[in-house]
């Protein structure tokens, strides 16, 4: 059977482009609401916030039950979302973590297959926070393209 690819460097541009998404969210769009019908644009950050918490205790605690699926935003969002994703890219800097058995929410399995589940989340997520009504960026981002090369 094919080893699956390591999908950090992937990861590490989708977070990169949320990153920067979020970066251009402005005060007066908080309360928009989202292309996923359950969130404003604050929520899906707290999400996002979140998200990136989960990526990081993972590969330590194997599992991310108990763990939050919002996180209360900081006064500085760029930079908090930003320090959240340098932890959740440490957290996985140990090639050991790639093949641990991890549980994310949706199974058990090794973590190279982990971090494709987590890649689609920043893609989907990324997506809601780019698209109208909420649109928080100023041109139509290209991540879907240069992300997953």
């Amino acid at each position: 059977m094919a080893q699956q690819p390591d999908l950090r460097p992937v990861l590490a541009r989708t977070q990169e482009w949320v990153a920067d998404l979020v970066d251009g969210v402005r005060a007066d769009q908080m309360q928009t609401r989202t292309p996923c019908a359950q969130w404003n644009v604050a929520e899906l950050v707290e999400h996002l916030f979140a998200v990136e918490h989960r990526v990081a205790v993972l590969p330590e605690k194997g599992t991310v039950d108990d763990e939050p699926v919002a996180i209360p935003l900081p006064k500085d969002i760029s930079a908090g979302f930003r320090d959240a994703v340098r932890r959740a890219q440490d957290a996985w800097a140990d090639d050991a973590v790639m093949d641990s058995e991890l549980s994310p929410p949706w199974g058990t399995m090794p973590g190279r297959a982990v971090l494709g589940g987590y890649v689609q989340e920043h893609l989907v997520h990324g997506w809601d926070l780019a698209s109208p009504p909420a649109r928080t960026a100023r041109r139509w981002p290209r991540c879907p393209s240069r992300c997953c090369r």
